[in-house]
């Protein structure tokens, strides 16, 4: 019975609050009611709506420094891009990158799979770097946070043996009045000696409009 009871005080307590909530929200509504009317009458000022950046409309024709650490399954280092604006939409970018094989992975490894034929002359453990440069046409999307797409494409070296690559970035951008972070996936390719080795890094950058 006390159980009961409990449970029963417990259900007209919550009722009760319910409907002090439900009442305290109509009384609120109808007191802001004529203010909204208000505000829906006057007209949005240039340059405020959906799909705009309210902080900075003109970002779009800055150029940006981006720069940050990229990590893969095989690899970590960092990277940096400079993206110059072509039109509100689209940006042409410039990208350099250098990585670290993780300590279980060695260029052993790496040669042998991009260039076989010179696993057994040039495999030197020691040398763990691997560089990359490459091209990206990227489309920006609109608004404070917004989401970018581009496809890029490039050269990655190891020991001294090139081998082409191509990716395509997609990536969530936040800016913010004087700067911005993006965070980024890349799909890619890499084109080897014997046959085409897909493979992925993420990204996390800093952007700087000039």
């Amino acid at each position: 019975m006390i159980e009961r009871a409990r449970i029963i005080t417990g259900v007209v307590l919550v009722s009760m609050l319910a409907a002090s909530t439900a009442s305290a929200q109509s009384t609120t509504t109808n007191a802001v009611a004529p203010a909204q009317e208000s505000t829906e009458s006057q007209p949005i000022p240039a340059g405020v709506g959906a799909g705009t950046n309210a902080r900075d409309p003109d970002r779009w024709q800055h150029t940006l420094i981006e720069i940050g650490p990229i990590v893969s399954a095989i690899s970590a280092g960092a990277e940096g891009e400079v993206a110059f604006p072509l039109t509100r939409s689209f940006r042409f970018g410039v990208m350099a990158a250098a990585n670290a094989l993780f300590p279980d992975i060695s260029n052993c490894d790496v040669t042998r799979r991009i260039a076989p034929e010179r696993s057994r002359t040039d495999c030197r453990a020691s040398n763990q770097a691997v560089f990359a440069g490459a091209l990206e046409l990227r489309r920006v999307g609109h608004g404070v946070r917004h989401f970018d797409s581009g496809l890029l494409g490039g050269v990655a070296e190891t020991l001294g043996t090139p081998v082409a690559f191509a990716g395509m970035r997609l990536g969530l951008v936040w800016e913010r009045a004087a700067s911005g972070i993006s965070v980024s996936i890349v799909p890619n390719v890499i084109f080897s000696a014997t046959q085409p080795l897909p493979g992925i890094w993420a990204a996390f950058r800093w952007e700087l409009p000039l």
